[in-house]
């Protein structure tokens, strides 16, 4: 069971991107020019919310979440670039990535960006539907300060390549990517001598429809819970999920698993949503479960969000959670309003 997710994603990848290519793709010939209109484009975004909580102290308080500054281009001969600064709460870089996109069926990207660990991961703060990611992927997926290496926005350093596979009536079918990673996270080079892998392959029978898996295989070197020393441990993740997204509603589900050193930790997330008037209002709930050791009792989380967002555009909303937690220990509720502000 250990690697068999990943010898038999190597397989699939191995055959069917040799057909396609063999069957579909051309080399593209690729004209030098000087006038590329978008060699620079600036955006960015903030978050600003108030929070209400029967557990923390203060109980209440405004807070800056986010604001991130992005700039990205088109280069000559199908390269591109982006970096993304996080300016608010630890000012550190996020993304600085150069690709080169040679076909829809294989492009490369190298520096660092997102790891292709779950569906979650690929959605970014500024367009996720909740205020905050599920517990399971902040704990599993380094989208929170619970993974054992830390807060990285599910992020690391390292080499990506992905695509889209067999052609058909206009859109593709499969949809994979697969990477190597240094494995300790964003802005620092590598804590030990283990690469990690990490990759995803989803089917698409719809076009608004995918469904499949991720995985993530290495070892990293973090601290044991009683331990002062840091080691180097194994840390093995992978999901199953899959997503529906229309432009009236939105369905997306994963179940995540994670091994670190040999304490084994589940959980999974059901989201849904629905969108009124030309989508500018949109009502939405989500169950989050996580067991931060499993085979252990009162180890769980479960967490129950309703909420509604209001958008005035793509990057210009409103939102409005309710979250009411219940551990094995004690039971809590969070109200949380954001307000983004974005060009």
């Amino acid at each position: 069971m250990r690697y068999s997710f990943l010898i038999l994603f190597l397989i699939l990848f191995l055959i069917l991107i040799t057909f396609t290519l063999s069957a579909e793709v051309t080399i593209p010939i690729v004209k030098s020019d000087s006038a590329y209109k978008n060699i620079l484009r600036v955006s960015g975004y903030g978050q600003v919310d108030y929070y209400y909580s029967d557990q923390s102290s203060p109980n209440n308080a405004f807070e800056l979440r986010r604001a991130i500054g992005i700039v990205k281009g088109d280069l000559p001969y199908g390269f591109s670039y982006k970096l993304t600064y996080a300016f608010a709460a630890t000012a550190r870089m996020l993304d600085l990535y150069l690709q080169w996109a040679l076909w829809p069926e294989f492009s490369v990207r190298l520096g660092e960006t997102k790891v292709p660990l779950t569906l979650e991961n690929q959605i970014f703060p500024s367009t996720l539907e909740t205020i905050f990611y599920p517990t399971v992927c902040q704990s599993l997926v380094a989208l929170g300060s619970a993974d054992v290496i830390g807060s990285n926005g599910g992020r690391d350093i390292g080499i990506l390549s992905y695509g889209e596979l067999i052609p058909i009536n206009g859109r593709r079918l499969l949809e994979y990517s697969l990477g190597v990673f240094n494995g300790s996270g964003i802005n620092i080079k590598d804590r030990d001598n283990h690469k990690e892998i990490s990759g995803s392959l989803y089917f698409m029978p719809l076009k608004e429809w995918k469904i499949g898996g991720s995985f993530y295989a290495g070892k990293a070197t973090y601290t044991l819970a009683g331990d002062t020393v840091a080691g180097t441990y194994t840390r093995n993740r992978w999901s199953i999920g899959s997503s529906y997204k229309s432009e009236k509603i939105t369905v997306r589900g994963e179940y995540i698993c994670g091994k670190d050193n040999h304490t084994l930790r589940q959980g999974a997330y059901l989201f849904g949503a629905i969108r009124f008037f030309n989508q500018k209002w949109e009502m939405l709930g989500e169950i989050d479960y996580y067991n931060k050791i499993k085979g252990k009792p009162n180890n769980y989380l479960w967490e129950y969000t309703i909420g509604s967002n209001f958008y005035l555009n793509k990057l210009n909303k409103l939102q409005i959670n309710y979250i009411r937690s219940n551990d094995s220990s004690e039971k809590h509720n969070r109200f949380v309003a954001q307000i983004q502000v974005g060009f």
